[in-house]
Formats: structure tokens, C-alpha cells, sequence
């Protein structure tokens, strides 16, 4: 089988090395019209609407349309979350419905979350033990992040939306609360660890949670997970410092984060 992978980052030369051993595999270039199009054509994790970027070139998802459209075989199109409307004719396979891929690569994140966390507490002369950590959100990364927190001796407050995820946190035995309820939030953060250092972690895809923050007393950071440039502008704006918790697999971990992916390429059935 013949893959391209429309990145060039090192998650993408780790799976590189493991997929070469069993198929031809390419990296950073989509193909030309002369090329024979791959099988599989593997998007960069994460893709924007607007397309991509490849060793300076800026390719427009219509552009990447456009290139599969003049095969004459059909290159399935391996990528993260739904389809997006430009690659709507294509075969597109989606990772985020790979539970195996999505949950190990959750936590990753968040062996990565609690590394930024640490700098951030121990540059303050702050243990971790003993802190408040506010998680937003209740998925796998923000689960994945709670767990090791409270291995740390912190204690973890989860901001949830959903009733469900707020009685699934209180039987982890966190302290829930819903993130668009400023008062009580306040209210529980103050009264409760007046005189403990706050962390924040949010994992929630849209900046409106982030105000929910402002009022966090003794904040040393707040580390933004949800990977989207609006939610970590807003939490930019906090009175104190944003960690940029963007693609913390490959920055932190690409062989893990490779392997991983090369995997997830792997159980394609092409």
C-alpha cells in the first residue's frame, strides 16, 4: 500500500519509520498531477477549513480535492473529526471514531498537561500537592488529566454542562460544578481552598466557559487543552498566566504519538 502523510512533523516521521517496513510511505508533499495517487492519503491533525500548510506551500482543501479527483483509482482520505465539506466526495475516514487511537492519544495529553503544569507550579517555588485543580469539560482528556492531578494530592473541582457528567465527576469523587455558574463556582473555590494555589485546565472547545476563570483566587496558570486558537485567546486575556497545551503529543512525546498513528493506519482497510 502506498501512503502519503500531508505532514512533515515528528509524529509524522515516527510513523514514517514504522510504516516503511511494510508499505511505501511518503511524507509533507501532496502529489502532483503526474504522481499515481497513494491509497491512502493521511490529513495532518489537526486540519482548519482553510487547508494546510506543507514545507511553506499553502494548499486550500479544494486544491486537495482537485488532486484526488485526477487519479483514476480512489485514494481514501484518513483524518481527524467530520468530514470536512471540500473532501465530501472522497472515501474519508475519520480517527476520532477510533476509540483505541482517541483514547491513547488522551492521554498523552495529559502525561503532557501535568509536565507544563508542573513547570508552571514549581517556577512559583508551588507544589502541586495540596493545590485546587478547576478542569472544564468532563471527556477523556479532561478524565485523563483529573486522575493524575489527584495522584498528585490536588484537589480537582470539574466543570460540567452536562447533569450526567457532573454526577459521573461527583462518583469519581471530584467536586462538580456547571462552568456557566459563575457564583457557585467562585462561591466553592473561595470558601472551600481560599488559601490554595489554583490551577485551571480547560478542555472545552469554545472560549464562552473561559470567563468562568477570572475570578479564580491564588491562580498560578491556566493550561488550555481544547487545541482551538479562539478558546486560548480568551484564556490569553485571564489575569494570569495561558500555557498553549496545542499538539502536546507531538511536541512532548512524537515516538509514542507516532506509533500511535502508524497503528491507527495500520487498522484501515484499504
Amino acid at each position: 500500500m502506498r501512503i502519503d502523510l500531508l505532514s512533515n512533523d515528528e509524529r509524522a516521521k515516527s510513523a514514517k519509520e514504522l510504516l516503511d517496513r511494510r508499505h511505501t510511505v511518503r511524507l509533507g508533499a501532496l502529489f502532483s498531477p503526474s504522481d499515481t495517487p497513494p491509497d491512502l492519503l493521511v490529513l495532518p491533525i489537526p486540519i482548519t477549513r482553510d487547508g494546510l500548510t506543507l514545507n511553506g506551500t499553502p494548499y486550500t482543501l479544494d486544491a486537495c480535492r482537485q488532486a484526488l479527483q485526477r487519479g483514476a483509482k480512489k485514494t481514501a482520505v484518513l483524518g481527524y473529526g467530520a468530514c470536512p465539506e471540500a473532501l465530501l466526495c472522497t472515501d474519508y475516514r475519520d480517527l476520532s471514531q477510533d476509540e483505541r487511537f482517541v483514547s491513547s492519544n488522551a492521554e498523552l495529553t495529559a502525561e503532557g498537561g501535568m509536565l507544563l503544569l508542573e513547570n508552571a507550579f514549581s517556577s512559583r517555588g508551588i507544589a502541586l500537592f495540596s493545590s485546587v485543580a478547576v478542569i472544564l469539560g468532563y471527556g477523556r482528556i479532561a478524565r485523563a488529566m483529573a486522575a493524575r492531578l489527584c495522584a498528585h494530592g490536588a484537589h480537582v473541582m470539574i466543570g460540567a454542562r452536562r447533569s450526567e457528567a457532573r454526577e459521573a465527576a461527583r462518583r469519581a469523587g471530584y467536586i462538580p460544578f456547571d462552568p456557566y455558574d459563575r457564583a457557585f463556582f467562585c462561591e466553592r473555590g473561595r470558601l472551600l481552598f481560599a488559601e490554595c494555589a489554583h490551577a485551571a485546565v480547560n478542555t472545552v472547545p469554545s472560549p464562552s466557559v473561559i470567563p468562568t476563570l477570572e475570578g479564580m483566587p491564588n491562580a498560578v496558570c491556566a493550561l488550555e487543552l481544547s487545541g482551538k486558537s479562539d478558546v486560548l485567546a480568551a484564556a490569553e486575556a485571564l489575569p494570569f498566566p495561558a500555557l498553549d497545551g496545542k499538539a502536546i503529543p507531538t511536541r512532548f512525546f512524537p515516538k509514542s504519538a507516532g506509533a500511535l498513528l502508524a497503528e491507527a493506519i495500520l487498522r484501515q482497510k484499504i
